[in-house]
C-alpha cells in the first residue's frame, strides 16, 4: 500500500501538469532560488495608452537567466490513501490520453478508489487555473479522486501540518524550500516512481532538475520556471525617440533616461519581487555568482555584486520612483506611466 500511495501521489500531478500549464505568476508564491538559462522569443501583451507593449525575453539589462521554480512533492504523511486491495501486486500502473486533457490509468485489479490532498499556495490567478486541471483530472479518473487546497501562509501550514500528523500527500514545493523540508523528514524521497514513469533529467534543464535532489535521492518534480522578462512601452519609447528596444546596457540606459526626460519613469524598480532576481542577473552578467561552485562559499560579495549593485540602485535613483511596493511597477506600467518593466514572466 505504501508503494501504492508513492506511485498514485506522482502520477496524479504529473497527469495534472501534461495539460499544457498557462505562466506562472502573480501569486504568492514568488520564493525559489534555483535558476535555469531560459531562451525565449518575442512576445506581445496589451497595449498601454493605446500603444504596443512588447515582451523580450532575456535582452536589455534585466535580461538572461530564468529564476524561480516550483515543485511538486510527495509528503510524509502517514494517514492511509483510501484504498482496496494490497499486498505483493505489482503497482505499476498503465497510463492513456484522458479526457479534459488529463491521463487516465488502469489501477490494479484489487485496487478499486484512491484520493488524494493536494495543496498549493496559488492565492492569485494560478489557483483557479490549477483547479481546472485537477477537475479534469478527476473527471478523466472516476476511481480517483483529488481534493485540492489553496493554502495561504503556506509553509506555515505546512509547518502546523506535520507537527499534527495532517499533510497532504501531494504538495507544491519551492525550489529553495526542499532540502529544507526534506531534512524535517515532512516530504519523501520518491526516486522508484519518477523512475518508473521514466522521466529523467533529460526532460527538464540541468539546474531545475537537480533542484529537487537532496543528498543523492529526489524529492520533487519540476513545475515550472520563471524567465525575467523586459517589458517596454512602444508608444513611450517611440515618443522619447528610440525607435527599437534596447539590447545592451548602453541601449537600455539610453531608452530609460530618454523616456524619464519626458516625463515618465524609464525603469520601474520595487523595493521587494523581483529586485533580487534582477540583481542575481546582473551578478551573473558582471561576472560574479552567488556561491562559488561547490556550495560551500559566500561569492556575491565581490567586486561583481558591488557592480551589479551599485547599477541596480543607479537605475532606481535616475529612472524609477523611491520604496516602490511589490507588483507597484506593474501597476505603473499597465497604467501607460513607464517605458520598461523587468518582471518574471507571466506575472
Amino acid at each position: 500500500m505504501e508503494r501504492l500511495r508513492k506511485v498514485f501521489s506522482i502520477l496524479v500531478v504529473l497527469s495534472m501538469l501534461s495539460i499544457s500549464l498557462a505562466a506562472c505568476g502573480g501569486d504568492n508564491n514568488s520564493g525559489g532560488t534555483s535558476g535555469a538559462t531560459a531562451t525565449g522569443t518575442a512576445g506581445t501583451t496589451g497595449g498601454t495608452t493605446g500603444g504596443e507593449a512588447t515582451a523580450t525575453t532575456g535582452t536589455g539589462a534585466a535580461g538572461g537567466e530564468a529564476t524561480a521554480t516550483t515543485s511538486t512533492a510527495v509528503m510524509t504523511d502517514t494517514t492511509p490513501t483510501t484504498a482496496a486491495g494490497g499486498g505483493a501486486t505489482d503497482m505499476t500502473p498503465t497510463t492513456g490520453t484522458g479526457a479534459s486533457g488529463g491521463t487516465s490509468m488502469t489501477l490494479p485489479s484489487d485496487c478499486t478508489n484512491v484520493e488524494l490532498s493536494y495543496w498549493n499556495p496559488f492565492t492569485g490567478p494560478d489557483g483557479p487555473f490549477m483547479g481546472q486541471l485537477t477537475d479534469g483530472f478527476n473527471s478523466a479518473n472516476k476511481n480517483i479522486k483529488v481534493t485540492m487546497t489553496t493554502q495561504a501562509d503556506y509553509y506555515t501550514q505546512i509547518q502546523t501540518a506535520a507537527a499534527s500528523d495532517t499533510l497532504p500527500d501531494v504538495a507544491i514545493i519551492h525550489a529553495d524550500q526542499i532540502a529544507t523540508w526534506a531534512y524535517r523528514n515532512v516530504l519523501r524521497p520518491i526516486d522508484s516512481a519518477v523512475s518508473s514513469m521514466g522521466l529523467t533529467s533529460g526532460d527538464y534543464p540541468k539546474a531545475v532538475w537537480n533542484a529537487g535532489q537532496v543528498a543523492g535521492k529526489r524529492y520533487s518534480i519540476p513545475l515550472d520556471i520563471h524567465p525575467m522578462t523586459m517589458y517596454y512601452n512602444e508608444d513611450a519609447l517611440k515618443d522619447a525617440g528610440i525607435t527599437a528596444p534596447p539590447k545592451t546596457r548602453d541601449e537600455f540606459e539610453k531608452a530609460a533616461k530618454a523616456v524619464t526626460d519626458k516625463g515618465k519613469k524609464g525603469f520601474l524598480i520595487t523595493a521587494g519581487f523581483p529586485v533580487q532576481q534582477i540583481f542575481s542577473m546582473l551578478l551573473n552578467q558582471y561576472g560574479g555568482s552567488w556561491f562559488n561552485e561547490d556550495g560551500t562559499k559566500v561569492t556575491w560579495n565581490s567586486d561583481s555584486g558591488v557592480k551589479a549593485l551599485t547599477w541596480l540602485k543607479d537605475a532606481q535613483s535616475k529612472y524609477s520612483e523611491q520604496n516602490l511596493e511589490v507588483d507597484a511597477d506593474l501597476a505603473g506600467f499597465k497604467a501607460g506611466n513607464a517605458g520598461i518593466s523587468g518582471t518574471v514572466s507571466g506575472r
